[in-house]
């Protein structure tokens, strides 16, 4: 894995880098996506793709038991109404419910914000180094299967990545896509996804395999980054985040979110 990495050292040179995204000046167009994460020696694995690793899993058996547990959620689902969609038809439009509920799935979790991924990169782990992972999405797209076309922002149909899943490529693949119906916790954390059509991989390893021959042509835009947050930076940019409004009670609906921003105001108040 060949991943650029960028040390930020101060607030300023994050929202300098931030600048250079367009987020601020065309956020229709969505071009990058962006995942925090506490810890910058952790890669980008899914919740079930390191469970089943760490239990020694093959891919097949991997996916046997993600299927058993698909057929779980969706029998029991029905009695949280309130939590659960009729839209939820296609095996990942169920996994991204699965995902903002505990539940390990192949999905992982990205934002179209990269204050909302500088939000979880700091909240937590105080002693160790964070990361912000940065991905141009459309190009990723574009490179990953021709057979799946951009579709509006959403760029593909859920039917059609049900197919792109269940396909037998002959090689792992990997997509990007938002749920055309989104939860509200989705909305607050402008949510999107990543997902492969192996259960065990590693989705840093094929962004890399798919971008980095690209990013050798020349184009002059960012495909993917990779910054680091020191440490001892956590505390002074979870400050800077707050008064932003970029915190719990804005990024997790409900009373949950107002607990996490009590123990957050507490430790920047330190």
């Amino acid at each position: 894995m060949t991943w650029p990495e960028i040390v930020i050292h101060s607030w300023g040179k994050f929202l300098d880098e931030v600048e250079m995204f367009g987020t601020a000046t065309a956020p229709l167009k969505r071009n990058y996506i962006f995942r925090g994460q506490a810890d910058a020696g952790w890669s980008l694995q899914p919740t079930l793709a390191r469970l089943m690793s760490q239990l020694g899993a093959s891919e097949e058996k991997a996916a046997d038991i993600e299927q058993g547990a698909l057929v779980r959620f969706k029998a029991q689902a029905h009695l949280h109404p309130e939590e659960c969609f009729v839209q939820e038809h296609t095996d990942p439009e169920w996994w991204t419910t699965m995902q903002h509920h505990g539940a390990p799935t192949r999905l992982l979790d990205w934002t179209h914000s990269p204050l909302v991924a500088a939000y979880f990169a700091v909240n937590s782990h105080t002693g160790t180094d964070a990361a912000i992972w940065a991905v141009h999405r459309r190009t990723l797209v574009a490179l990953s299967d021709p057979s799946l076309p951009p579709h509006r922002e959403i760029f593909t149909s859920l039917p059609q990545l049900d197919g792109f899943l269940s396909g037998d490529s002959g090689r792992p693949r990997i997509f990007a896509f938002d749920r055309e119906y989104p939860t509200s916790r989705m909305v607050a954390q402008q949510g999107t996804f990543t997902v492969s059509n192996r259960v065990l991989a590693d989705h840093a390893n094929l962004i890399d395999s798919i971008l980095s021959p690209f990013e050798s042509e020349g184009t002059g835009a960012i495909m993917r980054t990779k910054y680091i947050i020191p440490a001892a930076q956590k505390r002074l940019f979870l400050k800077q985040l707050y008064f932003a409004n970029i915190r719990a009670d804005s990024l997790f609906p409900g009373i949950d979110g107002l607990g996490r921003t009590i123990d957050e105001l507490i430790r920047i108040s330190l």
